[in-house]
């Protein structure tokens, strides 16, 4: 949306400034009405301005966006590294079981769970012995390789998702499934029912879709997210400091509430109905919160100035690194707007003449 907000911002100063140089023809060819030209040429030039300043507000605006971007995928990033970790499946696999889930309805967690539980069952069903090495048995799946070390997981996982799917009892199948991945095995049919042949297919589209960042990215993701992690602890600590600068005045305050609330219990209860004696309890008491709120007002408002001023102070401190750059990013888009114009121009007359003709 930024991006197309800066489009339209281009056309427009691209269009103002075409006006504007209509005018200026305008003067040079009629002094009678040099007076006019220059209130044409004075309007274009403010429009310019305008259409400029508006594509500098949608470019900040795709600037926002993809700091939105980074940071997202930043986030993505060190949830699949901290998955990574705890189920031990490379960042790249989890991304391709990702895009797998998605198109068949199964999300992440349960797919990376599965495969946790895989492992367990393999385990546990090594010696040949158990539900889970029957299981396995009654699939033609081997767990163990000659020497009777554990098989990969992965190849383990598509053989016994090929397995389960040739067994054309619904309930046999689900048994099955459970004894091994445990009860949310009937989660997994609708990738049963891919099968380790159609997973692999869509895991390949994935990687030509661009689904799937490279370990190196992923890595340097997760490091930055866990840098922003560490600044909002930190800003979290700082903002917890400055909050006990305050804290002295605001128990003081807090507690003048609470005496002010015991008295006044004390005066309703006093009064027994008398509403003369209430009346002149009411009034000492309204007085005496006045005298607090005079005593302590000062206090509070010391600080907040206080704050205030160093603001203003540091912002003050930095206006010259501030507004050079400020300068630069003005002159850039400035610079990039009166080299792309022509182009921009000729694109826009080439469209405005296609759609004519297609009208016509």
């Amino acid at each position: 949306k930024a991006l197309q907000g800066m489009s339209r911002g281009t056309d427009e100063a691209g269009e103002y400034v075409d006006e504007m140089g209509s005018n200026l023809e305008e003067a040079s060819g009629q002094a009678g009405n040099f007076q006019t030209a220059l209130a044409g040429i004075a309007s274009a030039a403010s429009a310019t301005i305008t259409a400029i300043a508006a594509v500098g507000a949608a470019a900040l605006a795709a600037a926002g966006a993809i700091a939105g971007l980074v940071f997202n995928a930043a986030s993505t990033a060190g949830s699949l590294e901290d998955l990574s970790v705890r189920t031990g499946i490379s960042v790249t696999s989890l991304q391709e079981l990702q895009f797998i889930g998605g198109q068949v309805g199964v999300s992440l967690d349960t797919i990376a769970g599965s495969q946790a539980k895989l492992v367990r069952a393999m385990n546990e069903g090594r010696d040949g012995t158990g539900a889970q090495a029957e299981a396995f048995a009654a699939l033609g799946v081997s767990v163990t390789d000659a020497q009777g070390n554990l098989l990969n997981t992965q190849d383990v996982f598509n053989q016994t998702i090929d397995a389960l799917g040739k067994i054309e009892n619904p309930a046999e199948r689900d048994a099955l499934a459970m004894q091994i991945f445990g009860k949310s095995a009937q989660e997994l049919n609708p990738l049963i029912a891919a099968g380790s042949a159609g997973m692999g297919e869509m895991a390949e589209q994935a990687r030509e879709l661009g689904a799937v960042m490279s370990e190196e990215d992923v890595t340097a993701l997760a490091a930055f997210d866990d840098m922003l992690a560490g600044l909002k602890s930190g800003l979290q600590g700082t903002l917890g400091t400055l909050a006990t600068a305050f804290l002295p005045v605001f128990e003081q305050v807090f507690g003048t509430v609470s005496e002010i609330l015991q008295e006044f219990k004390s005066i309703v209860s006093g009064a027994d109905g008398d509403f003369g004696k209430l009346a002149s309890g009411l009034g000492q008491l309204v007085g005496k919160i006045a005298a607090s709120i005079a005593e302590q007002a000062p206090q509070m408002i010391e600080a907040g100035i206080g704050i205030l001023k160093n603001i203003l102070d540091a912002i003050t401190s930095a206006l010259p690194s501030i507004l050079p750059a400020a300068i630069s990013i003005i002159t850039s888009l400035v610079g990039f707007i009166s080299q792309n114009l022509p182009l921009l121009i000729s694109t826009a007359v080439t469209i405005l003449l296609t759609l004519v003709n297609s009208l016509v």
